[in-house]
């Protein structure tokens, strides 16, 4: 009976998925909405404050209540509290990789989850710690903490669709400097928390443009990580290499050399500079780099970049997880941080990118004591802003089998 029973709870199921395409300049995703709405995690706040003494878990949607009751989603040290916050286990994989597949499934560049965040309100009178929550997979099912493209897709989702997804009480809540900013969206990433800055036309109906607050980049190489061979630690002046920047650093493929610089934003990204990217083999240094474990223990996206004049860029992108993509916009962030680090490009002045699919404009903020030149100006950058569009493409229901 027993032996029956087992075999019940492991016979496949098929799942409907309500999904929504949307892209990037071409940096496709399948969007997976959660009912945010009726979440517990929007409670409407009391009448004497506006704090949230603890946090309710949110409730699973049906599809995410089928991956954590199947066998590959969790593994059993997961606590059950923790499936409910996130579903980066072996069952999103498997959806990740049905739904991404080219020709076989809907294809995209990635999965993104919005889902109920942990909490809307924060210990501040009025301010709203997040709209929502963002969770990304690349098509080989691993996890991505943050893609800049993606971010810009969920959040004129969330915004031309928050009628559906949000409660009303929460647009009536503040912001830092007391104003009803509406066009303000605080999103809940794995990557820490980020806003979104929109553009909105039509009465508020449409987004057409979304300015991302990327936060503060990290140039540690610790964080990246990334492990120089030993003959090149042996150069280095301090013993503690682990918070030293990694920029301009050479990197020899089939007998050429090259630079490379690596950073955080959101994510580990090397930038390498090329003069003529029809003169560069893209196509093999790229995976050489992402691919490179004695370099980078844990893979990186890599960026290509030309500098044009009057503050432009060209920039190609090979993503980690995925290969070549039309655009990456936390990719493109990075290559304007470098650029301006290592005054190649003006940085009293925007950045325009020029990617596959489309422009991204970005800015990079520096803290007032910034260095006036030289490397070491990168400890004074405060964040990098990405500005550009998204779009939707069809609103569907996938099929998976689980």
């Amino acid at each position: 009976m027993d032996h029956r029973r087992q075999e019940n709870r492991e016979q496949p199921q098929a799942v409907d998925v309500p999904i929504v395409k949307m892209h990037g300049l071409g940096n496709d995703f399948v969007m997976v909405s959660e009912p945010l709405r009726d979440s517990k995690s929007y409670r409407s706040p009391p009448s004497g404050g506006h704090t949230v003494a603890d946090v309710e878990v949110p409730p699973l949607s049906p599809l995410l209540a089928a991956l954590a009751a199947t066998s590959h989603t969790f593994p059993s040290y997961v606590p059950a509290a923790s499936r409910a916050r996130s579903v980066w286990a072996g069952g999103v994989g498997h959806v990740t990789k049905t739904l991404c597949t080219r020709r076989f499934g809907v294809g995209a560049d990635g999965l993104t989850l919005l889902l109920p965040p942990f909490a809307t309100l924060s210990t501040l009178p009025g301010k709203p710690a997040h709209h929502f929550r963002f969770e990304l997979y690349n098509p080989d099912g691993s996890a991505a903490p943050m893609c800049g493209n993606a971010l810009r897709c969920a959040a004129k989702l969330v915004w031309e669709r928050r009628g559906q997804l949000l409660p009303d009480w929460l647009w009536a809540a503040k912001n830092e400097d007391g104003k009803n900013d509406r066009n303000v969206l605080y999103i809940e990433t794995p990557a820490g928390t980020m806003v979104a800055h929109l553009t909105v036309t039509d009465g508020g109906a449409h987004v057409t443009a979304i300015r991302v607050d990327m936060g503060k980049p990290d140039f540690a190489r610790s964080a990246v990580p990334c492990t120089l061979p030993s003959a090149a630690t042996a150069s280095l002046q301090s013993k503690d290499t682990g918070d030293l920047p990694v920029l301009e650093e050479d990197y020899v493929f089939e007998g050429v050399t090259y630079q490379f610089s690596s950073l955080v934003v959101g994510v580990p990204h090397t930038v390498v500079f090329v003069d003529d990217a029809d003169k560069v083999p893209l196509y093999t240094l790229g995976p050489a780099l992402e691919k490179d474990r004695s370099i980078f223990p844990q893979g990186t996206n890599v960026g290509f970049v030309q500098v044009l004049p009057a503050n432009k860029i060209n920039y190609w992108a090979w993503e980690r997880g995925v290969g070549e993509t039309l655009a990456c916009g936390t990719g493109a962030s990075a290559a304007a941080v470098v650029a301006t680090v290592l005054d190649r490009v003006d940085p009293t002045k925007p950045v325009h990118a020029h990617l596959t699919g489309g422009d991204l404009t970005l800015r990079v903020d520096f803290s007032p004591t910034a260095a006036k030149e030289g490397r070491d100006r990168y400890q004074s950058v405060e964040r990098v802003w990405m500005e550009g569009p998204a779009d939707v493409v069809f609103d569907g229901v996938a099929r998976v089998t689980l």
